[in-house]
């Protein structure tokens, strides 16, 4: 019987060929349009055993809408077109996509595909999206009405996207990883309190996120300004007034990420390179936004970089040498090679290393960094340590140390050993905070 109907199916190229044409009309699985951001929408298919789903845009679920409607082809161009003001629209890339989510029953009342559609299970479909959209807007309103303090603390205590099974393997990964470091030094009490408050502060690290991406932007800096007290800043200020410029190393501990945010509501300007992750795209990052800085005033100004590449490092030496401030993550690093490395480098893929040393860390052998190393050995500038340390729930304390001298003239083996050196010590001291416990056989390799 399968078989029977894959043969009963049209060939994909005649169904583009004939979705090509104007007079075209196609009876659609129902589906559920879900808003993503402001510029992406997603078109679910619902009654079906298989769930699929189409990324669109506000034009292409108006499109999706009327041809769902029984409009032809040219029908629907027309009214998008007339509805969002433009001269002419191409509807061929939704088509397609509708098309390989297997979202279109028919064509011209051609069957196309023959998944079975259950009403029941539509029904119960749109009532868990339903229930998923209620507690989502619930907690929009949870985050953005309720004070942090509160927030933060109830957010870390319920932990909505850590269920029991997730949280244990999430401790037993922690755990593993840091009896092979600490298994000779610690007692296995010890070592299982420390995979605990690790996993508790991924948590919190998190909420630190929601809070960032839900919060209007007025409020995560107010939040951020209130909750944060410096300490050696003048260690920092001491270096600025040698006109050397200053290097700033901070390394992941804790939500590292609001260093950089930290620093800019501070006054501090800087140019920088890192991942900072925001879940919603379209959203910028606060210090992006010059209207803002007006708002909130005594904000700094911030050059910020994505990715370490070549052009990121090159425009972080010349802020230095210029006596400014640079920023960076020396303990950043990038999977093993894979995908499109492998394809380019065939057999030779796993000798390529990007801007990696093997250098000793923790017992084993880290891929270090040399971003940092070589930005180091470009300037005379010193090299300032800079630590975000967890207070309480929503409480931070950057930490600015004393100057870390290491050999210029060395080899940048030897200088890349020595930063991961300083690295290990705050590891040892505070192993809880670092954000590399679960995933340390991607970060060593062994000795």
């Amino acid at each position: 019987m399968t078989m029977q109907l894959l043969q009963e199916r049209p060939s994909a190229g005649l169904v583009l060929e004939t979705l090509s044409l104007p007079d075209t009309k196609l009876h659609l699985y129902p589906f559920l349009v879900r808003r993503v951001n402001a510029k992406e929408y997603s078109l679910v298919r619902l009654g079906c055993r298989t769930v699929t789903v189409v990324s669109t845009t506000q034009s292409g679920v108006l499109a999706a809408r009327l041809l769902k409607r029984g409009y032809s082809v040219a029908d629907a161009c027309a009214r998008v077109a007339s509805a969002f003001h433009c001269g002419s629209v191409d509807l061929q890339p939704l088509l397609k996509a509708l098309h390989e989510a297997r979202m279109i029953r028919s064509i011209d009342g051609r069957p196309v595909e023959p998944d079975p559609l259950s009403l029941t299970r539509q029904w119960k479909q749109r009532m868990e999206w339903l229930w998923l959209r209620a507690s989502a807007f619930a907690g929009r309103g949870f985050v953005r009405y309720l004070p942090v303090p509160l927030t933060h603390r109830a957010m870390s205590v319920l932990r909505p996207d850590w269920n029991r099974s997730k949280t244990r393997e999430a401790r037993g990964q922690a755990q593993r990883n840091l009896t092979s470091v600490f298994g000779g030094s610690l007692t296995e009490k010890r070592i299982r309190s420390l995979a605990h408050h690790c996993v508790e502060e991924q948590i919190r690290r998190e909420v630190d996120l929601k809070l960032l991406n839900a919060l209007p932007e007025v409020e995560v800096g107010r939040w951020l300004r209130r909750y944060c007290t410096f300490q050696g800043l003048e260690h920092l200020d001491d270096a600025l007034a040698a006109r050397k410029g200053v290097l700033l190393s901070s390394f992941h501990f804790s939500s590292a990420h609001l260093i950089v945010l930290l620093l800019w509501l501070r006054g501090y300007s800087f140019t920088g390179a890192g991942g900072l992750t925001r879940k919603d795209r379209n959203r910028p990052l606060p210090f992006d936004d010059p209207q803002l800085a007006a708002q909130l005033g005594g904000c700094g100004s911030v050059k910020w970089f994505t990715t370490m590449t070549l052009e990121s490092a090159l425009n972080i030496c010349r802020t230095i040498n210029s006596g400014g401030v640079g920023l960076v993550f020396p303990d950043g690093f990038t999977t093993r090679s894979k995908g499109a490395v492998d394809a380019y480098f065939g057999h030779n893929a796993a000798l390529y290393k990007r801007a990696h040393r093997d250098v000793p860390f923790l017992g084993r052998v880290a891929e270090g960094n040399t971003g940092v190393p070589w930005i180091y050995k470009q300037s005379t500038a010193p090299l300032i340590p800079i630590k975000l340390v967890r207070d309480s729930f929503h409480r931070f304390q950057v930490v600015v140390g004393p100057e870390l001298k290491l050999d210029r003239s060395a080899s940048i083996e030897q200088v890349t050993a020595g930063l991961y050196a300083r690295l290990e010590r705050e590891v040892t001291l505070d192993p809880a905070a670092w954000a590399y416990w679960r995933i340390l056989d991607q970060f060593t390799t062994a000795s």
